[in-house]
């Protein structure tokens, strides 16, 4: 799995062209290998009693994908906060913009995948309507996380986050990816959800070739256990084809999930 983060120290920003042309690219139409993930993830949830469980989710790294916070909305109960998140100012804005949109009843792009959600459990109707009425925003750095900031942190495409602005240009990229899984789990006090690509050295967001770290689902389980996590559920795509690379256009093979909660 590799993980981008688009919370990670970077000088490159998404243009709205951009986010659309990802948008339209990756989720326009819902892929077998995203449906899967989906319904793995929902029934994991259902299963450990998760719906209306938690006070409190943090959206990492939104990007342009609404899918992640859609995905938490029903764990949070009712009366609780959904705060939607980026390092970027202009996905911010993006994603409230785009929530806005979203609460005048124009799904978009993310229609097959609300009625696909519907399909897997009854607790997803309407989750991007509500994640769009209760939903707050603004910017999060990952490195500024704090200790048992929520009850649940979601976030997809970890990212190597070797940040030359800290210092740290020589920091080995293995080592960045679990200090980063650390901040994670120390910011959480329940419930981690993970979507990642499996062995994927990095992507291309428009004309921009963005870095990752190449590591396993297994990998990333045993780093989320050694900091205290136990997994609920964990799915990966069958990896057909070629695996996403840097410089290439987004595509499913490997593309995998984790729902896990601390001990």
């Amino acid at each position: 799995m590799s993980y981008e983060f688009p919370n990670a120290p970077t000088d490159f920003e998404w243009t709205a062209s951009q986010r659309q042309q990802y948008n339209i690219e990756n989720y326009a139409k819902l892929s077998e290998e995203d449906a899967a993930l989906d319904a793995a993830l929902i029934n994991g949830a259902v299963e450990h009693e998760l719906i209306g469980a938690l006070d409190s989710v943090i959206e990492l790294g939104v990007g342009g994908v609404m899918r992640g916070p859609a995905f938490m909305v029903p764990m949070v109960r009712r009366g609780g906060r959904l705060h939607v998140t980026d390092v970027s100012e202009s996905n911010v804005i993006a994603a409230e913009e785009e929530m806005k949109r979203i609460h005048r009843g124009d799904l978009g792009i993310w229609t097959p995948h609300q009625e696909h959600m519907a399909k897997c459990h009854p607790a997803w109707r309407g989750a991007f309507g509500r994640t769009a009425l209760i939903a707050t925003f603004g910017q999060q750095h990952i490195r500024h996380l704090t200790e048992a900031m929520a009850d649940g942190l979601s976030l997809s495409y970890v990212a190597e986050s070797r940040d030359p602005t800290d210092g740290e240009e020589e920091m080995d990229p293995i080592d960045a990816w679990r200090r980063d899984i650390a901040l994670v789990c120390r910011a959480t006090r329940r419930i981690i959800h993970l979507r990642q690509t499996d062995e994927s050295s990095g992507y291309r967001v428009g004309e921009e070739d963005i870095d990752a770290v190449s590591v396993t689902c297994e990998q990333t389980e045993a780093e989320l256990e050694t900091n205290g996590f136990k997994i609920l559920a964990s799915h990966t795509a069958p990896k057909s084809g070629h695996t996403r690379q840097k410089g290439d256009p987004h595509n499913f093979s490997g593309f995998s999930g984790i729902l896990a909660e601390r001990r």
